[in-house]
């Protein structure tokens, strides 16, 4: 039969375990989360780089429509 301080030295050893692995987890997720983070953001600068063209192009056609009638 096992004692009482074996049995807390083997549930510390287990609870530490748990603790480095849980850890480790949050601290990939939170370098995952701030590289995606990144990522959204270059993705909205190059979306409103476009919706500026894009917005740009049509109001220079537009103009040319309407001098040409």
């Amino acid at each position: 039969m096992m004692e009482l301080p074996d049995l807390v030295a083997g549930g510390l050893a287990a609870g530490t375990l748990s603790a480095l692995a849980l850890g480790g987890g949050l601290l990939r997720s939170r370098r995952q989360r701030a590289s995606l983070l990144a990522e959204l953001t270059g993705l909205r600068a190059r979306l409103d780089n476009a919706q500026q063209a894009f917005t740009a192009e049509i109001e220079h056609l537009a103009a040319r429509r309407v001098r040409s009638r």
